[in-house]
């Protein structure tokens, strides 16, 4: 499995208009093949900062997520609502155990 997980810092003045651009890629994400999980998350003590976590089933998945009209459209919005460059990674899980 692949995780990929970061940090999204917005601009406060486009937060609004941005989250509605990331409901929107969500619920795009989601309907794609190798797709577990995909969702942004909001920090508690910052409204502009954002959480990213993705799970998907293989790398191909991921690699195929990336050449997505949807993924190429919200890459083209994005920048104009990010205030720093986000910091995601990306993780090769071998073993998921609950807590």
């Amino acid at each position: 499995m692949i995780v990929v997980a970061g940090d999204v810092t917005l601009k406060p003045e486009t937060r609004e208009e941005a989250v509605e651009i990331i409901k929107w890629m969500v619920a795009e994400t989601k309907k794609e093949s190798g797709c577990i999980s995909y969702d942004f998350y909001g920090d508690l003590s910052d409204p502009t900062k954002l959480k990213i976590f993705e799970e998907w089933e293989s790398m191909e998945h991921l690699a195929a997520h990336f050449e997505t009209e949807h993924m190429a459209e919200f890459r083209g919005k994005m920048p104009a609502y990010v205030a720093e460059k986000n910091r995601v990674f990306k993780y090769e899980v071998t073993e998921k155990v609950s807590l």
